[in-house]
């Protein structure tokens, strides 16, 4: 195969999700400032200009992964917040009884 075919097989494979997950890897790596388009595109293996494939700009990349922050955040409080209610709910219940 040639390296052009190569490089478009291995670009099929590379998604906006795979984008996202090499830029918050590289945040928690080096610190977000730190996270650049080319450091994205050499995590990926792939090209600079494809990251455009995938994505509209370095702002819009940053905003991704804090947003993925967010409800990654988001999904580990939710469980503790009802977990929460439910024994406010059971002294709630102690305190109507006493």
């Amino acid at each position: 195969m040639s390296i052009l075919i190569l490089n478009e097989v291995h670009n099929m494979k590379t998604t906006k999700e795979a984008v996202i997950r090499a830029a918050s890897d590289l945040a928690d790596e080096k610190g977000l400032n730190n996270v650049s388009l080319k450091s994205v595109a050499e995590k990926l293996n792939i090209r600079t200009p494809s990251l455009y494939n995938h994505i509209e700009s370095l702002d819009h990349l940053l905003l991704e992964v804090a947003h993925q922050g967010m409800r990654c955040m988001n999904d580990r409080m939710t469980p503790l917040a009802a977990l929460e209610r439910q024994q406010f709910k059971r002294l709630l219940l102690h305190i109507s009884i006493i």
